[in-house]
């Protein structure tokens, strides 16, 4: 049971990681034209193009918070690991 726990947070924890580094500043420029095609026409996109420099750090907020949310996650599924060359064993 406990194996599964720790696997589970494992994934939750990877699955964070994922996505937030999609939401990566240095991937701004590709965020951008993605919602421009989204977006464009909408009051939403209007938003985007007039608060471009917000828009960019609301997502590198998204992302610094993602980041800590995801290895938060895998620093609980390894805590209770414990390895050995051999390999890593549950308490």
């Amino acid at each position: 049971m406990r194996r599964k726990a720790t696997d589970d947070l494992e994934k939750k924890g990877r699955r964070w990681l994922i996505w937030s580094f999609v939401l990566c500043p240095c991937h701004l420029p590709f965020t951008l034209v993605i919602v421009g095609a989204l977006f464009g026409g909408t009051a939403f996109g209007a938003l985007v193009e007039r608060n471009t420099l917000s828009f960019g750090l609301i997502t590198g907020a998204i992302y610094a918070v993602g980041l800590g949310i995801g290895f938060r996650y895998l620093y609980k599924a390894n805590r209770n690991k414990s390895c050995t060359p051999d390999g890593c064993d549950v308490d």
